[in-house]
């Protein structure tokens, strides 16, 4: 029975492994097939190219680029037979069998200008094949043979696009549409955007129509914007066309985007204005955003313009950014500042933070300098840090210049942050210091972290020390938590070893196990058993059981029973009435 057995098994292994590598090796000769018919398109062998695309959309009709050889066979003949009635029919007969095509678009424009041709060459039904498609009720046709017409300079098509936007409720086809007017050099595109502003219900469309507005460039476009920016359309539009004036550059741009930043009350778009401002590369654009920062009404228009400061490659700004980070009483602006002067790469930038660090009024600022400073990864910058952090009576700034230190990797950085230690006074910048050590990458860190972890009289850096090798150690190096717990004299160092060892979840059972026959703390003993219990583990259910039945301390046979609920399975049920059962008899 067990030889039949095995057969049958074997016999069901092949079968499910035949069924999963047949489509595999289809789907490998399919591509195949593809890229082979694809090299002709691209060599221009049409002939062969039309053959072998049409082979491939017969024998693979389900294939993802079923639709893209189809298209290609169509293309092919094409190309063999210029302005053919077969070349127009093939993609007429794609366009209606891959109505989702990607091709679609392309297929439709050369059908119109296929049908043109043969319209003047006395082929008269392909001209209303072309009227068809212009009028059609499926709007994404139309919009497809309209845009074809255009692109071939047909004089109708800028009215029958407004025409087909006045009758459609599609918002997609309208945004579409919007798109489209945007080709056209006609004085009457600029009215009709605006018109589509002013009045479409959506305003994804109106938003759209006002970015088309923008690539119009010309002296009524620009106009037309600086009105929308003006005018009580809601906020998504006029911020649409204050970043469609930046683009256009004019000399008028800095101006308006300027007044709205300085004086506009809705935050959004003042801070928009001030961001729309910083791209436009010019220096009364820079002279613009240093009044804005200094003068202007809302805090977001002037933390945009900080931040657009320090993103301008201009040396000129640096001075202006220390100011504001020395100077300024609102400590968010001032820290906008230094963060900005941050992405400012030039030593004058570099001395701009040190000053920042000495004299600006608030803390907060301050940090964010040595934050600035840390992600300049440089000598001089690191010693910058490292002499705060050993030498500053403010240990929030010296717990920030460790952190700031953490930022960069190497040698160096390992050795500021082991002088820190050793130096400072106060433990919670020397735990700041175990964690930094902990979460780079340092060679070193695990002898360092070790070593702290088993000193004595230092309770709370232990603990530390444990929780901060946790993110170094790999899960094959848990043993090292299981020697702390063994060595260490302070009950808080030995629980945060124990919490490493727990955390592998159910492997742990059987080392928790073997911990808890050997601990004489009850207090430990609890721990362990609470440890057991977030396991989740129908391993640590017999050890539960027999704690609660028969542990000396009643606290510990409570938190067992506890332990056991956490586990919630069917085994621990079953102990969980077997216990009540017992307490009955």
């Amino acid at each position: 029975m067990q030889t039949t057995g095995r057969i049958l098994t074997a016999a069901i292994i092949v079968v499910i492994a035949s069924a999963a590598t047949t489509p595999i090796a289809t789907a490998q000769t399919a591509e195949k097939d593809y890229i082979a018919a694809n090299n002709l398109v691209l060599d221009g062998k049409w002939s062969e190219a039309e053959g072998a695309m049409q082979a491939f959309a017969k024998k693979y009709p389900r294939h993802d680029r079923a639709d893209d050889a189809s298209f290609y066979a169509c293309y092919a003949g094409e190309r063999l037979r210029p302005d053919s009635e077969g070349a127009f029919r093939c993609y007429e007969s794609f366009v209606k069998d891959y109505s989702r095509s990607n091709y679609v678009d392309e297929a439709q424009a050369n059908m119109v200008k296929i049908g043109r041709e043969l319209a003047s060459r006395g082929l008269p039904e392909y001209g209303q094949k072309i009227k068809a498609l212009k009028s059609s009720n499926d709007e994404e046709v139309a919009l497809a043979a309209l845009y074809a017409l255009q692109n071939i300079g047909d004089d109708d098509a800028l009215s029958t696009v407004m025409t087909l936007y006045d009758r459609t409720s599609d918002e997609k086809i309208r945004g579409k549409i919007v798109y489209v007017l945007a080709d056209f050099e006609s004085a009457d595109v600029s009215a009709k955007l605006a018109e589509i502003v002013a009045s479409d219900p959506s305003t994804d469309v109106r938003k759209k129509a006002v970015y088309a507005l923008g690539n119009v460039e010309t002296a009524a476009s620009s106009k037309l914007l600086v009105d929308i920016l003006k005018s009580d359309a809601p906020t998504e539009v006029r911020k649409a066309a204050m970043h469609a004036i930046a683009n256009q550059e004019n000399e008028g741009s800095v101006d308006v985007l300027s007044s709205v930043a300085m004086t506009e009350t809705d935050p959004d778009l003042a801070k928009g204005a001030a961001y729309a401002l910083g791209n436009v590369d010019t220096r009364a654009a820079s002279d613009a955003l240093q009044k804005i920062a200094a003068e202007a009404r809302e805090r977001e228009a002037r933390k945009a313009a900080v931040y657009a400061l320090g993103n301008r490659d201009d040396v000129n700004v640096v001075p202006v950014l220390v100011k504001i980070a020395s100077e300024s009483t609102d400590s968010e602006l001032g820290k906008a500042a230094a963060y900005a002067l941050g992405n400012v790469e030039t030593e004058s930038a570099a001395k701009g933070l040190e000053t920042i660090l000495s004299s600006a009024r608030s803390s907060e600022v301050k940090k964010a300098a040595l934050y600035s400073i840390g992600n300049r990864e440089d000598a001089a910058s690191l010693a910058a840090l490292r002499a705060t952090a050993e030498a500053s009576t403010d240990p929030e700034l010296q717990k920030a210049a460790v952190y700031a230190i953490a930022n960069n990797d190497g040698r160096d950085a390992y050795s500021a942050l082991v002088s820190i230690y050793g130096k400072t006074t106060r433990n919670e910048v020397r735990r700041a210091v175990l964690y930094a050590i902990g979460n780079g990458e340092y060679p070193q860190a695990r002898e360092f972290l070790l070593k702290q972890a088993n000193a004595s009289g230092q309770s709370d850096l232990s603990k530390t020390a444990v929780y901060a090798l946790s993110n170094i150690l790999s899960d094959s190096d848990r043993g090292v938590f299981m020697e702390i717990f063994k060595s260490a004299k302070d009950g808080d160092v030995r629980r945060a070893a124990l919490y490493q060892i727990a955390d592998a979840g159910a492997d742990t059972v059987p080392l928790l196990s073997e911990m808890l026959e050997s601990e004489a703390d009850d207090d430990i003993r609890r721990d362990i058993i609470h440890a057991l219990g977030s396991s989740e583990s129908d391993s640590a259910v017999p050890v539960l059981a027999r704690v609660a039945r028969t542990d000396r301390n009643t606290r510990n046979r409570t938190a067992a029973v506890q332990a056991l609920g956490n586990i919630g399975t069917r085994s621990a049920k079953d102990a969980l009435l077997s216990i009540l059962q017992n307490d009955e008899n």
